[in-house]
């Protein structure tokens, strides 16, 4: 398990925050897994910067649900990637729907109780061949209080690290660039930058 140090991170966050920028606190990794989460996104929030975390929530209990949302992170998205068990189990390994699905539920349960409209809350299901007859079902489940956007996102092979699983055809139309690199800065738990959000591996 790899996570940024806190004092690697305080230095990061020193040096961009008069830009007041999106901090996004995951890059391909579990943010619920880093036991200083909560502090990072504080720190990040005095100094005017935005804050968001992107979960599979298998790790999110209410205790901590709590803590992130007195923490005053701004945004919050949930993937969880299916509308039935089969599906989720057979995508996401060793993790069991019904509590991931609980845990989100007691999120949002947190979330209401503390009449708090911060994270902005966002769940996301990735559209691909398992799911794509299944968008609709998602979509009108996740209409509820403490929910405010349904997303649904299209497959990534991670520059042809993982299996195809998009539901259409491969793009035939050429090259599409991207403006990542023009937007935003990716950063590995050791504090090295990379060009692209993907190369994950820092390759």
């Amino acid at each position: 398990l790899k996570t940024m140090k806190i004092d690697t991170y305080e230095k990061l966050i020193d040096q961009v925050y008069d830009h007041k920028p999106l901090i996004k606190l995951y890059l391909i990794g579990e943010p619920t897994l880093h036991k200083q989460l909560c502090e990072m996104i504080q720190y990040a929030h005095n100094r005017g910067c935005t804050t968001m975390i992107h979960t599979n929530a298998t790790m999110l209990t209410r205790e901590l649900a709590s803590q992130i949302i007195d923490s005053k992170l701004d945004y919050i998205s949930f993937s969880f990637d299916a509308a039935t068990p089969e599906i989720y189990e057979k995508s996401r390994i060793g993790a069991k729907y019904e509590n991931v699905l609980n845990n989100i539920l007691g999120f949002l349960d947190v979330k209401l109780s503390k009449a708090e409209k911060t994270p902005q809350t966002i769940l996301d299901i990735i559209k691909m061949k398992e799911t794509e007859s299944h968008l609709d079902k998602f979509v009108k489940f996740w209409d509820r209080p403490g929910v405010d956007e349904v997303h649904i996102q299209p497959y990534m092979t991670w520059v042809d690290e993982v299996e195809d699983r998009r539901s259409k055809a491969k793009n035939t139309l050429g090259f599409k660039p991207c403006d990542a690199l023009f937007n935003t800065t990716a950063i590995l738990s050791n504090g090295v930058v990379v060009p692209c959000c993907m190369d994950v591996e820092g390759k």
